[in-house]
């Protein structure tokens, strides 16, 4: 038997796009919808081209790159993060192949019979089962938190390998920097601050983890709360060393008086390590409404 060729996986992807949309739609910004529907989806070329296949490294790269998971209850029970656990133990050929994470431990019951969503109280997010399953993925360089739930109290002798990652996005709840503890080397952080994350301050004083945490970029993003708020936050982050590595702070939707006073005691607060500094006053990003300034480090 002759032995099968095995292509790049970017020569793969390459056709695939020439596949789903003809040459004069790719050039232009906007695409038709008749180009949209004159050809099969890309979901179904990589279902003929790869899944029905055996399924080999090429095709489980492909496959498992991008894991984006609910944890929803439905008519079944509620799926857990300790159910994910078990699947990557019982598949080892599948944790190397993440490349980005996505968790959104959405509180709800859907209702297959009334087509609804009812609401329940969010759930703590049991942060050893977290670190569990982001120590079983190797390749993992991106983690999305998605939704805003609080996490359980952690042992008091609880050190946990830390873990380096290039992207994350999460909300900044009061107990956010016990999560932080888990990681080791981040190149961006993202957080959205919103009205329900509570004292800050308070954990602050009690976390000690956060030494071996070396943050490269951060970026705030203040959602729909009040300025106090935002400055209980920024006071908070003070207190720990999160900021002591820190070259790029970038801080969206400050677009108040008193954000804004809260963003100057930030940047007071860091010094002059930082090489960038990106504040946009605006909610749309990309106006001209958004203020940016640059801050270059002193060098002898």
């Amino acid at each position: 038997m002759a032995k099968a060729i095995t292509l790049p996986p970017e020569l793969i992807d390459l056709i695939i796009s020439f596949l789903v949309i003809p040459h004069k739609c790719r050039t232009s910004k906007v695409i038709p919808h008749k180009c949209r529907t004159s050809k099969p989806s890309q979901t179904t070329l990589y279902s003929c081209s790869l899944v029905c296949r055996q399924w080999r490294e090429l095709a489980r790269l492909h496959i498992f790159h991008t894991v984006a998971l609910r944890f929803v209850h439905n008519e079944y029970g509620r799926i857990t993060l300790e159910d994910f656990l078990i699947f990557l133990e019982a598949t080892p050929h599948v944790p190397p192949c993440i490349r980005r994470l996505e968790l959104d431990f959405f509180e709800g019951f859907i209702d297959e019979s009334r087509q609804g969503i009812l609401e329940k109280p969010p759930a703590s997010i049991d942060l050893v089962l977290l670190h569990a399953v982001l120590s079983r993925l190797p390749r993992l360089h991106s983690l999305l938190l998605g939704s805003f739930n609080p996490f359980n109290a952690t042992p008091g002798d609880w050190a946990p390998t830390p873990i380096h990652l290039r992207y994350i996005d999460c909300n900044a709840l009061g107990d956010i920097l016990l999560f932080l503890e888990m990681f080791g080397n981040v190149d961006e952080l993202v957080m959205g601050i919103n009205q329900n994350y509570g004292s800050v301050s308070q954990v602050a004083q009690r976390v000690a983890g956060l030494s071996h945490l070396r943050l490269r970029s951060l970026k705030l993003r203040a959602s729909s709360c009040s300025p106090s708020h935002i400055a209980s936050f920024t006071e908070g982050i003070l207190l720990t060393p999160l900021l002591n590595t820190l070259d790029s702070l970038t801080l969206m939707n400050f677009n108040t008086e008193g954000s804004l006073a809260a963003a100057r005691r930030l940047l007071r607060g860091v010094g002059p390590q930082l090489l960038g500094v990106c504040i946009y006053v605006s909610d749309q990003l990309a106006s001209k409404q958004s203020l940016t300034c640059h801050q270059h480090a002193k060098t002898n």
